[in-house]
């Protein structure tokens, strides 16, 4: 993780990636799953700052920050190729994660959930749903009100691409409509019949 923070303004990366894909999430989108993350908690009987959640995509660490202020401290999201330990990832109770959408990177996301198990909760574009490797009946769907922004941190992107939105989170980028696909077994029977009836 420290040849990531090394340079403020620009991390490093030990692994390959697209410019294109360094886009952290927005803490808004984070507390929309918070009472997801809540009930898993609670269903596993641990509290909050216990849940170990991991994140198996890294960009610049906001995920540790965000979830951190909702009261989950236990997250794992570090500099690290996550293909190269998908057979071995750290212990985790839930995976919560914003993955890179180029490539092959959501289809390959979306076989470890299946192998793993565990509680999965995914930022995705919304046209994941339609495509011919996604398990559609083994999630249910959080879709926000308003788009989801995102935010590119400083130097993770050419100036070129850049937008005219800048803040203290970085630079503002909204290039997809996305929603939470969230694996069935987040959720106890009754709360999921309750979400697929508002679907």
């Amino acid at each position: 993780q420290k040849a990531c923070r090394a340079q403020l303004r620009a991390p490093e990366h030990p692994f390959p990636t697209a410019s294109d894909d360094h886009c952290e999430t927005a803490p808004e989108a984070y507390a929309h799953i918070a009472p997801i993350l809540k009930l898993i908690a609670r269903e596993l009987g641990k509290e909050l700052k216990d849940l170990r959640i991991y994140d198996p995509y890294f960009c610049d660490g906001a995920v540790v920050r965000n979830l951190g202020k909702l009261g989950f401290s236990n997250v794992y999201n570090k500099c690290e190729d996550f293909y190269e330990m998908e057979r071995d990832p750290p212990l985790h109770d839930v995976i919560v994660t914003n993955p890179p959408y180029s490539s092959d990177h959501v289809e390959r996301l979306t076989r470890f959930v299946a192998r793993n198990g565990k509680p999965s909760l995914l930022l995705m574009p919304n046209y994941v749903y339609a495509k011919s490797f996604f398990p559609e009946k083994k999630f249910v769907y959080i879709v926000p009100r308003k788009r989801y922004v995102y935010w590119t941190p400083k130097g993770l992107r050419p100036k070129n691409k850049l937008q005219n939105h800048a803040s203290s989170l970085g630079v503002r980028t909204s290039p997809f409509v996305s929603f939470w696909y969230v694996t069935r077994n987040c959720l106890t029977k009754a709360t999921q019949d309750g979400f697929c009836s508002t679907l």
